[in-house]
């Protein structure tokens, strides 16, 4: 954005994505991965071998095998659904973010119409890997959102026009990605709108416990049942100017935990409490995110010593 470029997305949306995945496809995919004899054995079993059936009233159906699908509710599911769809980024050109079923690709383009084409021709792309995988696009639910500045935005013409399968998808202003919504202009405005509906809910609820709670106790329910809606990615939304909202409403908290009147000085109730404002937060989750960067590029072998 920075560079005056345009920048889309697609998020895909699979339909019964779990549900769909073709167990010997998978196992075949597995071989590629170079897992034993042994392990595709158990895989198979695992996968293959196992009978379902419905209990209705008391009466139980006759059974059926299970030919389709990854179990879920275990720890496995989304693991060997994202070895399935782990080949995907070799049929597309755009970038790609996938994270058990949810799937993004972006690029970027000088142009909304060289943007369209290659959004378009990627689409066209993941629809290939879909038929050879035996998997299908949900498009009532697969959006488009083109993402750049307000002021580049005022100056182009027409507006972006991703096609699938000959159809124009659903262009959108904001998107939820892994539970943080991102708008066309990266603001993040709705986010800490999220972030802050979250927190007056819990606010309301430790304002109506607190005279059963001795104060340590009030801190602790922040540290639970507040702190983590602040953390949850606050590396990447945390640079907004609209965080001044979450910070009031930690003041409040405080305040309500210490028995405070709406107009005490909130420094010394974050010490006593042992809590960061939220711009200190989020530059500590930052160095801490870097540090783990550093050290995993380090230990990896992935470092240039001139002699």
């Amino acid at each position: 954005m920075e560079s005056g470029l345009i920048n889309g997305a697609v998020f895909i949306n699979l339909r019964k994505a779990f549900d769909m995945v073709d167990t010997d496809l998978l196992l075949r995919k597995l071989a590629v991965y170079r897992c034993d004899d042994l392990t595709l054995t158990w895989f198979k079993s695992y996968l293959q071998e196992r009978d379902q059936c419905v209990h209705f009233k008391g009466t139980l159906s006759s059974k059926k095998s299970s030919l389709y699908g990854v179990p879920q509710g275990c720890i496995l599911g989304p693991l060997l659904f994202i070895m399935f769809i782990n080949d995907l980024p070799l049929y597309v050109n755009s970038n790609t973010d996938m994270y058990a079923d949810d799937s993004t690709i972006h690029t970027s383009a000088r142009t909304v119409e060289e943007l369209n084409n290659k959004l378009t021709e990627d689409m066209t792309n993941v629809q290939a890997w879909c038929t050879n995988n035996n998997m299908v696009i949900n498009d009532g639910k697969t959006k488009a959102m083109m993402i750049t500045t307000s002021q580049r935005a005022a100056t182009l013409n027409s507006n972006l026009r991703v096609e699938f399968n000959g159809v124009p998808l659903k262009n959108t202003n904001n998107e939820k990605v892994l539970g943080v919504v991102m708008n066309e202009r990266l603001s993040w405005k709705q986010q800490i709108d999220k972030v802050a509906k979250s927190l007056i809910k819990g606010i309301h609820l430790l304002r109506q416990i607190k005279e059963y709670l001795p104060i340590g106790h009030r801190v602790i329910y922040y540290q639970c049942f507040l702190q983590p809606h602040i953390d949850y990615c606050c590396t990447v939304w945390g640079q907004s100017c609209h965080i001044i909202r979450i910070h009031k409403l930690q003041k409040l908290a405080l305040r309500i935990i210490y028995d405070k009147p709406k107009l005490t000085s909130s420094g010394p109730l974050f010490k006593a409490a042992g809590v960061l404002p939220i711009q200190q937060r989020v530059m500590l989750r930052t160095a801490i995110m870097v540090l783990a960067c550093e050290y995993r590029r380090l230990t990896s072998g992935e470092m240039y010593c001139p002699i």
